[in-house]
């Protein structure tokens, strides 16, 4: 597991060898997960202005999927823990799939970040009514009112705001975007910033929000 691996398929193999006796083999999903690696790894180098990447080493993968010391009751607690997250991701997975309200352009930033969420070893966000309220509010309040701020024009911030669209739990932070209305640059604007990268990927959050009226975009992102 130390040695540098160069590719998702030598990935696979090496995470598989490890794994003999644990009846993971054959699984799909954690092909899923190593051809996710790949793609973090490109991305991540060409976030940096690298023209080509030197792959992570597949134990360092590994350890953004385990608990630190501040949070020891994280669900990734090992690697025979995978296959229980896989699990629990794909039932997030359907549920935002399968909810009636928010607009298929929604669900399409939630699964830009949730796929990345899920390379890392993290459990994938749910998409929450009245987090997406709250953030639908507040794009149509920027748009309409011509300002682009965190701020209402009225001067409450984000918590207060989900607090009023009925969010029972915490929001950690809001993500703002206004130069497109496609969810595939709002992404990119946030991946490439260090400090909106970490809010994408905290491993406490839970739930997420999306609204945009034309090129405004607001993500909330909480824990329920």
């Amino acid at each position: 597991m130390e040695d540098t691996v160069k590719n998702s398929q030598e990935r696979y193999k090496v995470l598989t060898d490890s794994l003999k006796g644990n009846q993971f083999e054959d699984d799909e999903s954690l092909k899923g997960y190593v051809g996710l690696f790949s793609e973090l790894d490109s991305e991540i180098s060409w976030s940096k202005g690298e023209s080509a990447f030197v792959p992570a080493k597949f134990n360092e993968l590994i350890a953004l999927a385990k608990p630190n010391e501040d949070n020891p009751d994280s669900d990734v607690n090992s690697l025979s823990n995978l296959k229980l997250v896989y699990e629990k991701n794909e039932a997030i997975k359907s549920y935002n799939e399968q909810v009636n309200w928010g607009t298929s352009i929604y669900k399409k930033l939630l699964s830009e970040i949730n796929q990345r969420r899920v390379a890392l070893g993290l459990i994938a966000l749910r998409i929450d009514q009245e987090l997406t309220l709250a953030s639908e509010m507040h794009s149509g309040d920027m748009h309409f009112q011509d300002f682009f701020s965190h701020k209402s024009f009225d001067g409450s911030g984000y918590a207060a705001r989900a607090k009023n669209a009925g969010y029972a739990g915490k929001v950690y932070w809001e993500l703002l975007y206004k130069l497109s209305p496609e969810p595939g640059e709002a992404f990119k604007a946030w991946w490439v910033s260090d400090s909106q990268r970490i809010m994408m990927f905290n491993k406490e959050t839970d739930s997420m929000g999306v609204g945009r009226v034309n090129n405004y975009w607001t993500v909330n992102i909480g824990k329920l």
